[in-house]
Formats: C-alpha cells, structure tokens, sequence
C-alpha cells in the first residue's frame, strides 16, 4: 500500500469514527460569533421589574424647612412612577411610560458588598442605581438627573430596610433637625397634635 493510499485509508477510518461520536449537526462546531450570538440570546439584560417594589426616601426642596421632601417611587411591570412631597403638596413622578421605558445601562464596576450595583437609565438622562444592602438583602435606590442634581443627593430605602424601620428610623432623626414634609400630609408638614 503506497503512502497516498494509507493516508486516505486512515483519513476516512478518523472521519467516520467522528461521525459515529457526533451527530450529524452543522452548530456542532459554532465559529466564534455564533458562541457570542448565543451568549447573548442564554443571558438576556436585566429589567428594572427585578427590583419591583415599593421605595421610600427623600429628595432635595426648597420649600421644606429640613430642604428635604418624602419621596416615593413604585416599580412595577416595567413601570417607575414616584410621588414627591415637596413642602407645599405632592407632585407626580413618571420616569418610565412618557419616555421610552428605563433601560439597562449596566453594571458599575465595583461591587458593593460583593455584589454588583445596577444601573436603569431613561431618555431624559434620569438615572436609577440600584445598591445592594449591607446585609445583601434587598436593594436600596438613588436616583439622579434633573432638578435633583443641582439640590442635593436623591436617596431611597428599599422594601426590605422599610420593613426593618430603618425609613421609620430615618423620619425620626430628620425630625429632630425640622418638621419633615411626607406624603400622608399632603406633601406639607405635619400640624402641631397631627403627627403620629
């Protein structure tokens, strides 16, 4: 048998033992964009709903004698309304239906108590930022963009630290500087013999 015979000889014997292992599938071998397609299509990016709840916080007013106001925000099915007490009644946040939705923007590059830090952005330049509690449960939330970057830092607790009355506790020590405007007075301050 002359070397060209043998060569082809074993080519076939090495072909047909592959195609016994392996089924006949053109994908069996993906090319490196197909892997990266593939990747993307397994791992979709996350959406604002993972961190649906409720959120209780402040933000920064003129009008309150603290300069700070009761701020609420709810994400629910894609949906990031807020309501915002600013001294002199409530006004209504939409951050996500007039606009376009709030998109993924990433993931900051470092991580808060070992884990990673979220980030929702919409296209008036509103931005959620979504931390990770020092317990690593739940999330609390910063919101910045607008007005509110001019004034001061936008900051909310999360469904879990308002269950532990860690919001409560906060209500408690700001009141001790001024009357604190909050929602359930109508975005003003609570009257004298009215607080809880």
């Amino acid at each position: 048998m002359t070397v060209k015979n043998l060569c082809s000889a074993l080519g076939i014997s090495v072909i047909a033992a592959l195609s016994s292992y392996y089924p006949a599938n053109a994908d069996m071998f993906p090319t490196p964009t197909q892997a990266k397609r593939s990747e993307k299509a397994i791992i979709p990016k996350p959406t604002v709903d993972l961190f649906a709840g409720t959120y209780l916080g402040y933000s920064p007013s003129y009008d309150s004698p603290v300069l700070l106001g009761e701020l609420e925000i709810i994400i629910s099915k894609g949906s990031v309304t807020g309501r915002f007490a600013n001294g002199i009644g409530i006004i209504s946040l939409n951050f996500s239906n007039d606009d376009g939705g709030m998109r993924y923007v990433g993931k900051d590059k470092k991580p808060v108590y070992g884990q990673s830090v979220y980030e929702f952005r919409n296209i008036n330049g509103v931005k959620c930022t979504f931390t990770p509690n020092e317990n690593k449960e739940g999330y609390s939330l910063r919101v910045k963009g607008r007005m509110s970057d001019a004034l001061g830092q936008t900051l909310l607790f999360g469904p879990r630290e308002i269950e532990r009355g860690e919001y409560a506790k906060f209500i408690q020590d700001t009141e001790k500087k001024g009357p604190y405007p909050q929602l359930k007075y109508g975005g003003k301050v609570a009257l004298k013999g009215l607080q809880r």
